[in-house]
């Protein structure tokens, strides 16, 4: 539950995730219209899940700055 619909039909739903652990997260989604119709049930779609944190390995600005200090 907790699904917003849209007038043009698209969906969507937010999740606390942040108390899984790293790994694959399989989905499935399936539904029915307000007239009952059954959806065609979304394939089994798995991402992965992964709390490693980014490493910056250089940056470039544009316009170009001046250290400060």
């Amino acid at each position: 539950t907790g699904v917003a619909v849209t007038a043009d039909g698209s969906w969507s739903l937010s999740l606390d995730m942040s108390s899984l652990q790293d790994g694959a997260i399989t989905l499935s989604v399936s539904g029915t219209n307000n007239l009952a119709a059954v959806a065609t049930t979304l394939t089994d779609s798995s991402v992965s899940m992964s709390r490693l944190k980014p490493t910056l390995t250089g940056a470039t600005f544009n316009p170009t700055h001046q250290a400060i200090g």
